[in-house]
């Protein structure tokens, strides 16, 4: 049960971060494509 748990916690967090990853990766994009605009 504890094993069960833990895995599970593993999940939500890799979850999170790859929301946060992609996020990011949008924002990145974004910023590129700003300076693209401005140069």
């Amino acid at each position: 049960m504890i094993y069960y748990h833990f895995s599970e916690h593993i999940v939500n967090e890799l979850y999170i971060l790859k929301i946060i990853d992609s996020s990011h990766f949008l924002w990145v994009i974004n910023r590129i494509k700003l300076v693209d605009k401005t140069d």
